[in-house]
């Protein structure tokens, strides 16, 4: 069957937005919060798509796909394959209750990114229905998991720096709390995370640099609690502010990265001749302005989660399973300026 994700589609939504949400497939609930969000992108509460429909939040803004835009699509075609539809209602964070979990008529939960303690995701261990986790949070017993290796995809990033003669590094990082905090992050906030993906991310790179003598102390990391390009080149404008000895800058996500990018031209530096750029994701836009990055499977995310989720066959054991990534070289990394 063909999907559109035009507006005239049954069961599209979009023109909704906020930091998390809970998306439910017809009979099973995907709980999302904590990662990179579109401004365009609402939570949809309580919306009941159709069964023969992939599940699509689509950007009005940008009118294209953003990555988690593509989970949803792989985590809608397997839901499509399985005859089942989906339901998002919100897990903002600040949520104590988990009230919408406990109520949720369905026979089970992807859970997409959520922190370390969060009451949704102990609601749904509440709920004697099948569970799969997607990057987040990790170590749960008896629920299967589909991510990364994100600490070893960072390593490489921070590697490739390193090889090009990189020693003084920047990070500018996505949110490391559940509160605010839009500033610098010091070593204790990095440890106290209960976001493990980004704590990967950054022990990668820190990894990374490590082979090159680079001490992850000294590297000053700006963090940013919304995921957009105004906070990704604040962050940018800010930390090449304080460190304007920096040469290369390290994001988390290709959102920051290429708004990094963006506040370099507005400073007037060059990359990658006085400045060089890394991401993480490997958005669409981040082939066009040739960015080096980590490309990862997001559509392979949510259609193995779909079917993890939908297999009815025994479930002896928990099953973890990781997809591969790929760093990709692209211009905006060269040799450090003299």
């Amino acid at each position: 069957m063909k999907v559109d994700y035009g507006l005239d589609a049954p069961g599209v939504v979009r023109g909704f937005a906020v930091a998390g949400a809970l998306l439910a497939v017809a009979t099973v609930v995907l709980i999302v919060a904590g990662l990179p969000v579109a401004p365009e992108l609402f939570a949809l509460a309580a919306v009941m798509l159709l069964a023969t429909v992939a599940a699509m939040v689509h950007s009005s803004r940008r009118g294209k796909l953003v990555e988690r835009d593509r989970l949803l699509e792989g985590l809608g075609l397997a839901c499509e394959a399985g005859g089942t539809g989906l339901l998002m209602v919100p897990a903002a964070p600040g949520d104590s209750t988990g009230a919408l979990v406990y109520g949720a008529a369905v026979d089970g939960f992807v859970v997409y990114s959520m922190p370390t303690g969060d009451p949704h995701v102990t609601a749904v261990l509440e709920r004697p229905v099948p569970s799969v986790v997607v990057d987040q949070p990790i170590g749960l017993s008896g629920v299967d998991f589909v991510g990364l290796d994100d600490r070893g995809a960072a390593a490489e990033l921070g590697r490739h720096l390193g090889e090009l003669g990189h020693r003084r590094v920047g990070v500018v990082a996505n949110r490391l709390g559940t509160d605010r905090n839009d500033g610098p992050a010091d070593l204790d906030r990095q440890e106290r995370s209960p976001y493990a993906v980004v704590n990967a991310r950054l022990a990668g790179l820190a990894d990374g640099l490590a082979e090159h003598g680079v001490d992850w102390a000294g590297v000053p990391v700006e963090e940013r609690f919304d995921n957009s390009s105004g906070a990704g080149e604040a962050a940018a404008t800010a930390l090449l502010g304080r460190h304007p000895e920096l040469t290369a800058v390290a994001c988390t996500t290709d959102v920051f990265a290429l708004a990094t990018l963006a506040a370099a031209g507005r400073r007037g530096m060059r990359v990658p001749r006085e400045l060089s750029v890394t991401g993480f994701d490997d958005v669409p836009e981040a082939s066009a302005a040739s960015l080096t990055t980590v490309h990862q499977p997001m559509l392979d995310k949510g259609r193995v989660a779909g079917e993890l989720l939908l297999d009815e066959g025994d479930r002896p054991a928990a099953r973890h399973v990781l997809l591969p990534t790929t760093l990709v070289v692209r211009n905006s990394t060269g040799k450090p300026r003299e």
